[in-house]
């Protein structure tokens, strides 16, 4: 079984689902993971990564890592893993700019950004022509 497929699984046993984007920021791709409480459509919690420009972008592998970091705020119901630039990183300003934003890697209940409220909103059946 693959990790997404395990992860699938967890999700399911939590009663949550996912809805994951992505950005580019000056080269850097973020793949943000939010997770979403079935009965609800609350945001229970988010989870991103960074990927360097210098890096090979990998999309699954990126959306894998996203999802369990925010798995991972969802079972400790806790922040984890605060977002820090270090001048030894290429995308230094990328990493400081992503870090204002969100703040945290694995994010509880976190506050949503405009495009994340979109994306979360209740989606409204169109009537029949």
């Amino acid at each position: 079984m693959s990790a997404e497929q395990e992860q699938k699984m967890v999700l399911e046993s939590m009663g949550l689902y996912d809805r994951i984007y992505y950005m580019k920021l000056e080269g850097s791709v973020i793949s943000t993971v939010l997770l979403c409480n079935k009965k609800s459509n609350e945001v229970v919690a988010r989870g991103i990564t960074i990927c360097s420009p210098l890096d090979q972008f990998n999309k699954k592998q990126g959306r894998v890592m996203a999802r369990g970091r925010a798995i991972k705020a969802a079972v400790r119901k806790d922040n984890c893993d605060a977002i820090q630039g270090s001048s030894g990183i290429s995308n230094v300003d990328v990493v400081v700019g992503v870090a204002a934003v969100f703040g945290y890697k694995s994010a509880y209940k976190p506050e949503l950004t405009e495009f994340e409220q979109k994306l979360c909103a209740p989606r409204q059946e169109k009537p029949n022509a």
